[in-house]
């Protein structure tokens, strides 16, 4: 079993780009993903504050960070995810380094997709079907339907199950900043 140095709510990266790009690439994703943005209403102008060392200062989204509410997908899962997403500078060496980005999770609801589930329900009573008809011969005639359904949610359900919440939406802002500084 491996220990985690931030817990499961706390998820982080670090890009090596000032803050305000990397406030605007996590706008933009955010836009794209679907997601709700909020910062407090006093927080209209972000501006960056200096730190007591002298070096880049974090980002002012208020005093907590914007709150973000992002769509997730976790298996046959779908709902949403709110927390805070802020920004401050990353350290390498005691030098800065970047900005780190961090998406603190606050609340997580979360429904069952009923189509997918219904798929999957249908190719268990498919295998059923294959398992009894040794036993009961009349069901024999079902045999190729059953391997069909078993296939049929192979293909509709289980071979597109995807993950999508804090940890992608942070790689995809860094990803975007990567791309950002190399064009």
């Amino acid at each position: 079993m491996s220990s985690s140095l931030h817990p499961p709510g706390d998820h982080h990266i670090e890009v090596g780009s000032d803050a305000a790009t990397a406030l605007t690439v996590a706008k933009a994703v955010a836009a794209d993903w679907g997601a709700e943005w909020e910062t407090a209403p006093s927080d209209t102008a972000q501006k960056e504050t200096p730190s007591n060392d002298g070096s880049e200062g974090q980002v002012d989204l208020g005093d907590s960070g914007a709150r973000l509410t992002i769509p997730a997908l976790a298996g046959l899962r779908r709902g949403e995810i709110t927390g805070r997403l802020s920004v401050e500078p990353a350290r390498s060496g005691g030098m800065p380094s970047g900005v780190r980005l961090r998406f603190v999770v606050e609340e997580e609801s979360y429904g069952i997709q009923t189509v997918p589930v219904m798929i999957l329900l249908s190719a268990a009573f498919g295998c059923l079907i294959v398992l009894l008809w040794p036993f009961v011969p009349a069901l024999a005639s079902l045999v190729p339907f059953s391997i069909v359904l078993g296939i049929a949610a192979w293909f509709l359900v289980i071979a597109k199950l995807s993950n999508s919440g804090p940890r992608e939406f942070l790689e995809e802002i860094a990803q975007r900043v990567e791309t950002d500084d190399e064009g």
